[in-house]
Parts: C-alpha cells; structure tokens; sequence
C-alpha cells in the first residue's frame, strides 16, 4: 500500500538519504504485534500508524500543521485586566540535589518533544505512554546511529 500522503521530518523513510530512520524502522518492526487473524484487512500500513504517533509525539500537531489553509481571520490574546499577581514567598538558598543533572537532562530531552513540552492529558497514565514514547524514540534513534 503506498502512501501519497506529503512526507514530515518525524516519518522513518525510506530514501537513501534517511538511512537512520531506515535503520529505526528496521529495530522497531519486530516489536510492533501483527494484526490478529479473522480481522478486517488493513486499510493503513502498519508503518503509517508509527509515523502518526511519532508525528503527534514530535510536532504535537500545532494547528497550522493540522488545517492545510488555516483561518484567515483575526488572531490575538485575550488580556484579562485586573490585579497585578501577588508575590510569592520564596525560600532563601539553594542546595542541588545529587544527580539531578540526569533528571533535568531526561526532561531536556523529553521536551523536544512538542506534545511534552506542556501537560495536555487529563490523565497521568497518558502522560506517561507519550513520556515512555519519546524516550523509545531516542533510544531508536541512537541505535540506529550505532548500527
């Protein structure tokens, strides 16, 4: 089944010039279940359905990538008028923590990916596929950079 759909930077191509991505579709198609027999045939490859998931994880679908002519209308902020906030009591000094390099390091990573970097789930088990997601995708990537 060939696709004819126009190609975006998270999809695992191909093309000679995305070997890597080649190379991470090749670690990631043994791990994917095949389809249960009796079913309905497939209307979609099953490396489309990765490259989807991979293309929310990765672009978050921002709505310009979503619509393809996007609402020519007005856009802007709403400004709530009001208040100034109040200030926070903050706690004097400042002790890291050991190894919380390797923390903030994960997060630094994790927010490349655009659905990562704000929390949109409602639920917290959500959050945590998306995270053990993109952290499969860089270790994917990494490997195929190694092979």
């Amino acid at each position: 089944m060939a696709s004819t759909r126009r190609f975006y930077p998270s999809d695992l191509s191909d093309q000679a010039r995305f070997s890597d991505r080649q190379a991470e579709w090749v670690l990631l198609e043994p791990l994917i279940p095949a389809p249960k027999p009796g079913g309905r045939p497939a209307k979609v490859p099953r490396r489309e359905i990765v490259n989807a998931i991979l293309y929310v994880l990765k672009n978050g679908i921002q709505w310009l990538e979503v619509v393809a002519h996007p609402h020519a209308g007005v856009r802007g902020v709403w400004v709530r008028e009001g208040e100034p906030l109040p200030e926070v009591e903050r706690v004097k000094g400042f002790r890291p923590l050991p190894k919380r390099w390797v923390v903030e390091r994960t997060i630094a990573w994790l927010g490349r990916n655009r659905r990562l970097g704000k929390d949109y789930e409602y639920y917290p088990e959500v959050t945590e596929a998306w995270m053990y997601l993109g952290m499969i995708r860089l270790l994917v990537k990494r490997l195929a950079r190694a092979a």
